[in-house]
């Protein structure tokens, strides 16, 4: 099942997140929005990562560009566009990890965030 992280999100009790965006993680499920897809927003269509396997995957959001890595090789960018408004917008907020649904499983580790200047 394809999963992500999203990030300048915000809290909500119940439901997807309405506000920010979503890095997908998704190597083999139908879903055609691959691993490094700013979900919806900028799409990856080739499977960058294989399942059951390791990757290290950094979202770098420095003003309003998003560069998605796997592995140490940059794979999307999205620079959001002037005069851009909620609930897409790079500004602040949370990061909230998904797995799609209940039979889902996906395993993270060594999750690290730095305030870039």
């Amino acid at each position: 099942m394809p999963c992500g992280i999203f990030f300048h999100t915000k809290f909500q009790p119940g439901g997807w997140p309405r506000q920010g965006y979503e890095a997908q993680v998704n190597s083999t499920h139908k879903d055609p929005r691959k691993t490094g897809s700013v979900y919806a927003t900028k799409d990856v269509g080739g499977a960058i990562s294989k399942d059951y396997h390791w990757f290290q995957y950094e979202v770098i959001v420095k003003g309003k560009t998003v560069t998605m890595k796997v592995d140490g090789k940059v794979v999307n960018e999205y620079t959001e566009p002037d005069g851009a408004k909620p609930p897409k917008y790079l500004s602040e907020g949370t990061i909230a990890i998904q797995a799609h649904d209940p039979g889902s499983v996906v395993h993270y580790r060594n999750i690290m965030l730095k305030v870039l200047q």
